[in-house]
């Protein structure tokens, strides 16, 4: 576990990465002390359910050692999980140990909170959608639908799409509700804006350009940009 932590702090491309990778060490105090409560003459009641408690901990855990997931989404919960376990523990120093680890929880939900609004683009189609935080495709916005599938769109596609918008305003809302269903049926799908040099890279995902949805929608723009047809 320590070399794996190290070799990816090693790695970290950005400051948020950093940020949730010196998490790890936090989260496993927080475990020991925890452990050390429910092992100890006086353990958690029933109601705490320390058994779950851990379960979310090590999650937690094996998120931020992947990095990938929606990371917000299980730091949140954490210093609700702080607070609980104070009100069981009457150890002032086990408590002022649990409550540090909490602040440290609460910086980083915040610092990444407001990176996710400064560094991420909300594209006013989405705005309904859920923002996914993904550390290793962080130049593409991820967003999660009510149903739980996932899609990422990258800048490039975007620029397209807009494209189309221009010249084909009656057909856009055609290409957005077609590019929902294709996410809702494949679960996982990275609109592209070139195949051969994706900003994103993520397993079981199908990779569609702005072409391929109007393609599908049988939206085709007239190229203008060619001379007179002298024939050939």
């Amino acid at each position: 576990m320590r070399d794996e932590y190290w070799k990816r702090a090693c790695q970290a491309k950005g400051e948020s990465e950093m940020l949730l990778l010196s998490l790890l060490p936090c989260l496993g105090m927080l475990q020991k002390l925890l452990s050390r409560k429910e092992h100890g003459k006086k353990p958690f009641s029933p109601q705490f359910d320390y058994e779950e408690r851990i379960k979310e901990i090590e999650s937690c855990r094996h998120l931020l050692q992947e990095g990938k997931g929606d990371v917000l989404s299980v730091l949140k919960p954490l210093p609700s999980l702080c607070d609980c376990s104070c009100l069981e523990i009457k150890t002032q120093s086990l408590r002022e140990d649990i409550l540090w680890l909490k602040r440290s929880f609460e910086c980083a939900i915040l610092l990444l909170e407001e990176e996710k609004e400064k560094k991420m683009k909300h594209y006013e189609e989405w705005k309904d959608r859920d923002v996914l935080i993904d550390l290793r495709n962080r130049f593409a916005t991820c967003y999660r639908n009510p149903d739980g599938s996932v899609f990422y769109i990258e800048p490039q596609f975007y620029t397209y799409l807009q494209g189309y918008k221009m010249l084909r305003p009656e057909s856009y809302q055609k290409l957005l509700d077609k590019m929902d269903e294709i996410v809702k049926k494949n679960r996982k799908v990275v609109f592209v804006g070139h195949y051969d040099n994706p900003l994103v890279e993520t397993e079981g995902a199908i990779y569609l350009s702005a072409m391929d949805i109007a393609d599908l929608c049988k939206v085709l723009v007239e190229d203008k940009s060619r001379g007179s047809d002298y024939g050939d």
